[in-house]
């Protein structure tokens, strides 16, 4: 649900949300993003595997707001997302990496522009966007 919810927050410039997305990013140094299909697929191949050990980070990729920004109006296109990349403090961009997941063998389904693209699709499903405009 993160997702949508970022998503949502940067398309319309959330005022409550936008700030928490802020934070990942001047912490972290970009925000980690995943299906959460690629979630349940990734628990369960951990389990299904003898090797796994300590802890596991999953994402399919991560990137710096203003990134994450660029991709989500490809996809919705809006006003604020302007406001938002202008408002970011530069920071130096870090991987959030998988590569112990990926290093077992899992896979991801999803890449990041359908994560976003599925994000948008069910916050415009469930009002929480209005639906594209098509001219």
């Amino acid at each position: 649900m993160l997702v949508i919810s970022g998503s949502t927050s940067t398309a319309l410039g959330d005022s409550e949300l936008l700030p928490l997305l802020s934070t990942v990013n001047s912490r972290m140094g970009s925000i980690a993003l995943v299906h959460s299909e690629d979630i349940c697929n990734a628990h369960l191949y951990l389990m299904e595997h003898d090797q796994p050990q300590g802890r596991y980070i999953c994402c399919t990729n991560s990137c710096t707001m203003s990134e994450l920004v660029h991709h989500f109006a490809k996809v919705y296109p809006s006003p604020n997302s302007q406001r938002v990349v202008e408002a970011e403090m530069v920071s130096v961009p870090t991987e959030i990496s998988s590569k112990k997941l990926k290093d077992l063998g899992f896979r991801y389904k999803y890449s990041l522009q359908e994560v976003i693209h599925q994000a948008v699709d069910c916050c415009i499903d469930y009002g929480f966007l209005p639906p594209i405009k098509t001219e």
